[in-house]
């Protein structure tokens, strides 16, 4: 009796250690911030940095934004200037995401000026991070200037206005346009594109104050995301998944605007 009921407790021992070290191994998996200074390089921090897409939920905004001003003054000792430039991007976006618009686009405006010194990916980013704080900051000429470099770059076919006339108000022009921009370049069954599709089409409809027009564009666009996020015959990364519950609680967010509208 006393040897099983040694085992048992024994047994108790071991799987709670072990349960605890699982704990902790997926805790650091899971710790972007720690993966981000893992890194080997600065180009292969700039990488994993703007494609993790749940970046902050281990440490936030202003840890990444201290971590990274240390890789600064690091680089600026060692006169690394492509390094330099691709920590002051990633400074950019942390600016960004903390809304602080304004030291954001002052950092890009400067590496704007070397964007020459990028590859093709890294001028995508610095051009669609100066293209959404424009747009914040509500500064459409100059939005408008980013786009037509964005065509000359063949990061883009067309250069699509259709959100800049939606902050202007001017919504019915924005949703004709947005149609004709958008709709041909969706498959039948890309049902996360359908889904952000008829988002926004509820969307422009919405701020037109038509909200119970846009209701059924809204009911359209939450049976897309549920097929999207149900469809166990694809499977998602972890990015997708995340990209999928954000799409959905915006849409639930836009039915429940209508709601209080009408």
């Amino acid at each position: 009796m006393a040897k099983s009921l040694g085992r048992i407790l024994l047994f108790i021992f071991f799987f709670t250690i072990s349960m605890v070290v699982a704990q902790d191994m997926d805790s650091i998996e899971n710790d972007a911030l720690r993966n981000f200074q893992n890194a080997e390089s600065p180009s292969d921090r700039l990488n994993y940095f703007f494609t993790t897409v749940n970046r902050y939920s281990s440490h936030s905004a202003y840890d990444w934004l201290d971590s990274v001003n240390k890789y600064i003054k690091n680089v600026e000792n060692t006169q690394d200037s492509l390094a330099l430039k691709q920590y002051k991007l990633i400074l950019a976006q942390i600016f960004y995401d903390l809304d602080e618009f304004n030291k954001s686009i002052t950092i890009t405006s400067e590496l704007y000026s070397d964007k020459h010194t990028f590859d093709l990916e890294t001028k995508s980013i610095l051009l669609n991070l100066m293209d959404e704080s424009y747009a914040q900051l509500q500064l459409y000429d100059k939005q408008v200037e980013i786009r037509k470099q964005k065509r000359e770059l063949g990061l883009t076919d067309n250069i699509a206005f259709y959100d800049i006339y939606s902050k202007l108000g001017l919504q019915r022009q924005a949703m004709k346009d947005y149609i004709r921009d958008v709709k041909h370049t969706i498959e039948e069954n890309d049902f996360y594109a359908l889904a952000g599709y008829n988002n926004n089409i509820g969307n422009f409809l919405r701020l037109d104050k038509a909200a119970s027009t846009a209701l059924t564009n809204f009911s359209k666009a939450k049976g897309y995301i549920e097929v999207y996020s149900n469809d166990l015959s694809k499977v998602k990364t972890e990015s997708e998944i995340i990209k999928g519950n954000i799409l959905r609680g915006i849409i639930e967010g836009n039915i429940g605007k209508c709601y209080v509208q009408l």
